[in-house]
């Protein structure tokens, strides 16, 4: 099967008779919504703003599990973004290294940036320290608390993290 190619006309047509709006010369898309099934939805000039009274939504999948040792957190940790560990002792763990976050997290330009949310769930004062990832801030997680971690790509080969919370 090829590529079917439909003319500018011929999709304003198609747009208007699913009575959306189309305006190419200040690109202007109208629509009751908008998914992006492939590929995903890039924003590459000025702001994006979310305006409504509502909340917005996004998927999360269920949190990952970070083991209860000193072995850094996985790739998997990380792309679920909620990692949760419950030491029985004082942990130390290392993130990934940048070109796995980099690349897990999909940070495809300079500036991208995307949170990591880690929760110490362990009892006692079994404390969790994150390092690595070009870490700006305490990475000190106590007992019964939880950090979130912001890891922005400075280049294709550096990342900053920086804690926020």
């Amino acid at each position: 099967m090829g590529t079917k190619r439909v003319g500018l006309a011929r999709m304003q047509a198609l747009l208007e008779n699913l009575k959306r709006t189309l305006t190419l010369g200040t690109a202007t898309i109208s629509a009751a919504s908008l998914t992006a099934t492939t590929g995903g939805l890039v924003v590459t000039a000025g702001e994006t703003y979310l305006r409504g009274s509502h909340a917005v939504i996004k998927h999360q999948g269920a949190p990952s599990i970070g083991a209860d040792s000193d072995a850094a957190f996985t790739d998997a940790n990380i792309l679920a973004q909620i990692i949760t560990v419950a030491p029985t002792t004082a942990r130390a763990k290392a993130l990934p290294a940048a070109a796995n976050l980099i690349s897990t997290l999909k940070l495809t330009a300079d500036n991208d940036s995307a949170d990591i949310h880690i929760i110490n769930t362990g009892t006692g004062s079994d404390t969790v320290t994150v390092s690595g990832g070009g870490l700006v801030g305490s990475g000190l997680i106590a007992v019964s608390s939880s950090a979130t971690f912001r890891v922005r790509r400075v280049d294709g080969t550096t990342v900053a993290t920086y804690r926020l919370a």
